[in-house]
């Protein structure tokens, strides 16, 4: 399917690409999302899924081309069903780590040229036919607070993470970043960790030090609450 919407975009017509873009769309996502990411996360990615319809065929018709003129002339498919998956970049992995439903696997799709590529992730097989998700990104949960006296959680003790070394030998590229949301409670423990970005291993090394970091609670006009809170910790060098 990608290589003929490739062909298409290159030697025909552009009316030619519309099937092609009514078909990448999913026929129910308001009941398919929350079956594969739960009641709170597939909420979210349906309702921002009804813009999808909107910018499709722009979407596809730039991403089939480049900036410079460059033609692709090769496509390449990536599967994905377990979420720990190592060839799973740091935007990729978040997506498959928040699936409830971890059965139904995700696609990437990359159009090559030489050492250019661009890739579009994710796709999923439903109702018969490949579809696009689109641009899937988990986000914090507003954590907006309202008060006369605000005090937000302070880090008081803090467990560093394990460095992964022996996956970081064999992804010398991978990301450095780890970017979660969790709750803080009002005994200023962390619970409900997610990730935002990061790859597996990174990730699990982080979310395993973060669950033990102790925090003061947020006080709001003089009392304690629990409260959604950003982790973000950065490996490096001798880390």
């Amino acid at each position: 399917m990608m290589k003929q919407m490739l062909d298409i975009s290159q030697h025909g017509k552009e009316e030619d690409l519309q099937p092609f873009f009514h078909a990448l769309l999913i026929p129910n996502p308001d009941s398919w999302f929350p079956s594969q990411f739960g009641d709170t996360q597939g909420t979210q990615f349906a309702q921002e899924y009804q813009e999808v319809q909107n910018y499709i065929a722009s979407f596809f018709k730039q991403a089939l081309q480049t900036d410079t003129g460059l033609k692709y002339d090769t496509v390449d498919v990536r599967r994905f069903r377990d979420s720990c998956d190592s060839g799973a970049n740091e935007f990729e992995y978040p997506v498959l780590a928040s699936r409830a439903e971890r059965t139904i696997p995700l696609y990437e799709v990359r159009f090559i040229k030489g050492t250019t590529y661009r890739w579009l992730f994710p796709f999923a097989y439903i109702d018969g036919g490949f579809r696009y998700l689109g641009n899937l990104q988990v986000k914090q949960p507003d954590n907006r607070v309202y008060g006369q006296d605000i005090q937000w959680p302070k880090l008081i003790h803090e467990v560093p993470p394990v460095y992964p070394m022996a996956f970081n030998a064999t992804r010398p590229n991978n990301s450095d970043v780890v970017k979660l949301w969790g709750t803080i409670g009002a005994d200023g423990s962390v619970t409900g960790l997610h990730v935002i970005q990061g790859t597996c291993a990174y990730v699990e090394a982080t979310i395993n030090a973060v669950k033990k970091w102790k925090f003061t609670p947020l006080m709001v006009d003089g009392k304690a609450q629990s409260t959604t809170y950003p982790f973000q910790y950065s490996y490096g060098p001798g880390q």
